[in-house]
């Protein structure tokens, strides 16, 4: 008889344990917020490159939000697509688990000028106003080669990047998340758009 409980008392803890290392698993799990969650966060962040200190992993994440878009197990960043826009991870070059940060990817639009051998020049615009008095030079190996093809001038541009054009130069941004046409200027601003293509050809690209 006494042997008898003394298996069922070994049972009885192996059970326990078993029971907390599964607790403990699903609470490291627990400790991954939803993208929603991390969406809102980052969007109401005033860090344009998220919020950092997490005390969770590459893989939490993976094992969290799934597959992501773009990067693998030892890549410097993960892309996942949410909401029309980006949750990106970058990770610490000396630890490639540890999260360095996590942001959602800037929107901004842009206005189509002309194309120049491998460069698209284009016009910041905000807030439906296009400031014709800045110019961006864009590597056309950028967009797709059908994009391309398709771009008129006057074409409003959205672009999903890791920064903004206010702040950031073009050549300091690793490589945008995504562009896409979403319309067309009014006519009423083809005469300043024209202007300003002609000066830059004028007097930067050495046509004439």
């Amino acid at each position: 008889m006494m042997k008898d409980n003394t298996f069922y008392r070994i049972v009885a803890v192996l059970l326990i344990i078993a029971m907390g290392y599964s607790f403990a698993g699903c609470n490291k799990q627990n400790q991954v917020p939803a993208k929603e969650e991390i969406f809102a966060i980052c969007q109401a962040d005033s860090d344009p490159h998220g919020i950092k200190n997490y005390n969770f992993t590459r893989q939490d994440l993976l094992d969290s939000w799934g597959t992501p878009i773009a990067g693998d197990s030892l890549s410097y960043r993960l892309v996942w697509s949410y909401n029309d826009k980006f949750l990106v991870a970058e990770f610490s070059s000396d630890d490639a688990e540890k999260i360095e940060c996590l942001y959602v990817s800037f929107s901004q639009e842009l206005v189509y000028l002309f194309s120049n051998a491998t460069v698209i020049y284009v016009s910041r615009r905000d807030g439906g106003v296009t400031d014709y008095d800045s110019c961006l030079m864009l590597p056309e190996q950028w967009f797709s080669q059908e994009m391309v093809s398709n771009l008129k001038p006057g074409s409003v541009i959205q672009i999903e990047f890791d920064g903004n054009f206010m702040e950031t130069f073009p050549e300091q941004i690793n490589e945008p998340f995504s562009f896409k046409v979403s319309g067309k200027v009014l006519d009423s601003e083809m005469e300043a758009l024209e202007k300003q293509a002609r000066y830059i050809r004028d007097n930067y690209t050495g046509e004439q």
